[in-house]
């Protein structure tokens, strides 16, 4: 005798599930409601949970891979060719403390020789003695080193990104060719 009858049957505190019209609904229903009982582990048994996770699957996540794509190439964007203004050259830092403050103080030489500035300052975290490829504008007191942007996260967001929607196009184009498939054969 099969378990799986569709007039309800004794739930954990003697009452009865109520009967459902279609029994293949309520028999999945009924070993769902017996599985969570005896405390196994239901994927998507909460009410409404395939209808959450198709709008999480094909409206919100493509949403944030479009901004995350978006961003991702405003970022580089942003960086490619952008440079301080000023004259390039070399800077020597000179570190000088005092009570734990400490201060970068430095010589600027340009890079084609023609302009040299003692006492600039330049980035804290820079020791005495090494030196750094910095730009320099003229009339402030300190250099703006050259910066080293790595374009790894934005590019590795913009691939994340690509393909996801790749993916979610794919089974769009494929539940579109599926009822001509069946009408074909």
């Amino acid at each position: 005798m099969s378990t799986d009858q569709p007039t309800g049957s004794p739930g954990p505190a003697g009452s009865a599930t109520p009967a459902t019209a279609t029994g293949s609904a309520g028999s999945a229903m009924q070993r769902a409601h017996r599985a969570e009982v005896s405390g196994e582990l239901v994927a998507m048994s909460f009410p409404g949970a395939r209808r959450v996770a198709g709008w999480l699957f094909w409206v919100v996540f493509p949403l944030l891979c479009l901004g995350a794509l978006a961003l991702a190439v405003l970022a580089i964007v942003d960086h490619v060719g952008n440079q301080p203004k000023g004259t390039r050259g070399t800077y020597v830092a000179n570190r000088t403390c005092a009570r734990g403050i400490c201060l970068v103080g430095g010589t600027f030489t340009s890079d084609d020789g023609r302009i040299k500035v003692n006492s600039l300052l330049g980035d804290p975290r820079w020791a005495t003695g090494t030196e750094h490829q910095v730009f320099y504008d003229g009339t402030g007191v300190e250099v703006v080193g050259v910066v080293q942007w790595d374009p790894t996260p934005s590019v590795l967001a913009g691939v994340g990104a690509v393909t996801y929607l790749g993916m979610v196009a794919y089974f769009l184009r494929a539940a579109r060719r599926e009822p001509e498939d069946v009408n074909q054969s």
